[in-house]
């Protein structure tokens, strides 16, 4: 009798990442809200460098906070690591990988934005409830 095995590592395997988060998963949901929400009205700055690195869209890095907030991703550094393991993650910010300090930075420079966007999200939930 033969013991059930794995995937070879070493062999090369495509995969659609679609498939692989559930229709009615959370990422699924902060996808669609984030991308309906007025970024620039709620105060989310995009400020583009002359030099350096181009930085991240701020839609990609609030789908990460609110990913985040739901699944108790509460430290820059949990954020990050979620980037590089979790599919549901990947799938959201495209497979993007901030580093914890971006993350942390986001967070800080845009204080203000986060209070209009969650109110904002909870006003859109009230609007949905109701027309239900």
């Amino acid at each position: 009798m033969e013991f059930i095995t794995g995937f070879n590592r070493d062999q090369l395997v495509m995969m659609n990442f679609e498939s692989c988060v559930g229709l009615d998963s959370w990422a699924r949901t902060v996808d669609m809200f984030v991308d309906i929400l007025p970024m620039q009205e709620l105060g989310f700055r995009d400020v583009l460098n002359s030099e350096g690195r181009p930085p991240y869209h701020s839609s990609d890095m609030l789908k990460l906070y609110l990913y985040g907030y739901k699944n108790r991703l509460r430290s820059s550094r949990q954020m990050e690591h979620a980037c590089k393991v979790n599919l549901e993650v990947i799938w959201l910010l495209k497979g993007l990988r901030p580093s914890a300090r971006k993350i942390a930075y986001f967070r800080k420079d845009n204080a203000a934005a986060f209070k209009l966007a969650f109110r904002h999200f909870v006003g859109l939930l009230k609007e949905w409830w109701n027309s239900y």
